[in-house]
């Protein structure tokens, strides 16, 4: 079993995401607190670097010749991970699993960034220009680095 974890520290949110890599998934695992209350797209993105906060982290991380959609749904990028269900007092504590998200070799998350939007993500089905680049799930409200633990 290998882990990862991801801790998110703004002046608004913080909490962690830990990653425990089994043989058949990966489980992600959430504990936010003090994010806006609703839907909240959240992403694996490829960069790591933080030197214009949340916004120098490029864009969703991803195989070649993969497009936007729902996590686990054939195709979809590596980066893709849904939606938080944020509750009135702005916390979110729950676990999905996740089919491929390698903790190691080529297409490791490790390195990379998450990123916690605004908005809700269409998974890829709305019809804007953005909604199969990034589920037109808007601004990038919180942000962190993913690392071996």
């Amino acid at each position: 079993m290998k882990q990862a974890i991801c801790q998110i520290n703004h002046p608004k949110n913080h909490g962690y995401i830990l990653f425990t890599e089994y043989s058949d998934y990966t489980l992600v695992s959430y504990d936010l607190f003090n994010l806006p209350p609703g839907k909240h797209g959240i992403h694996i993105h490829q960069s790591a670097d933080l030197r214009n906060g949340c916004d120098s982290l490029g864009s969703h991380f991803t195989l070649p010749q993969k497009t936007h959609l729902d996590k686990n749904q054939l195709g979809n990028h590596i980066g893709d991970l849904g939606n938080l269900n944020v509750n009135d007092l702005g916390k979110t504590q729950y676990s999905i699993h996740i089919t491929f998200l390698p903790l190691e070799g080529k297409w490791s998350i490790i390195g990379r960034s998450v990123v916690i939007h605004h908005d809700e993500d269409d998974m890829g089905l709305g019809n804007y220009n953005d909604s199969k680049t990034s589920g037109h799930s808007g601004s990038r409200i919180a942000c962190g680095i993913i690392g071996h633990i």
